[in-house]
């Protein structure tokens, strides 16, 4: 009896927390090949105005991923479709020194999420869209399988 009470004591705790919205849009990466002049474009929505919110990448790829990095040049548009921000990352997936991947994963893939926007402030209520693009040498970039963003909300 003692068990299950701790048990139902941490699930509540755990549960409880969480309170702060979050929303997932992944894009599949075609037989992980994703060439450079495509962009991936991911729509969230709001419905209150000056809503405060984080946005993290979340990338997918094959342990065979060819580099240790990958430039993400992104751009987030307002629901009138103004360009609020747009900017380059330079998101590093492996070690440098080591070659130990970041993240977390087993032999066939590897899961990183990482922040790249945080506390951004959301004036108008309505639909939003952040397109990505890979900024590499390359023109098509292979071992990617997909390409997520998470919207959380943050703040007080």
């Amino acid at each position: 009896m003692k068990k299950i009470l701790f048990i139902f004591l941490i699930f509540s705790i755990l549960f409880s927390c969480q309170r702060k919205k979050s929303e997932i849009k992944i894009a599949t990466i075609n037989q992980e090949k994703w060439p450079a002049n495509e962009s991936l474009d991911f729509k969230f929505r709001t419905e209150k105005e000056n809503f405060q919110t984080d946005f993290i990448y979340q990338v997918q790829m094959n342990p065979e991923f060819a580099y240790e990095n990958i430039w993400l040049n992104y751009c987030l548009q307002s629901p009138k479709g103004d360009t609020l921000i747009c900017s380059t990352d330079n998101l590093f997936l492996f070690e440098p020194k080591t070659g130990k991947p970041y993240g977390q994963g087993c032999r066939e893939r590897l899961f990183l999420d990482a922040y790249f926007l945080k506390n951004v402030i959301l004036k108008d209520t309505g639909m939003y869209q952040i397109s990505i693009r890979h900024y590499l040498r390359t023109d098509t970039l292979q071992g990617i399988q997909s390409i997520g963003i998470r919207m959380k909300e943050s703040g007080n």
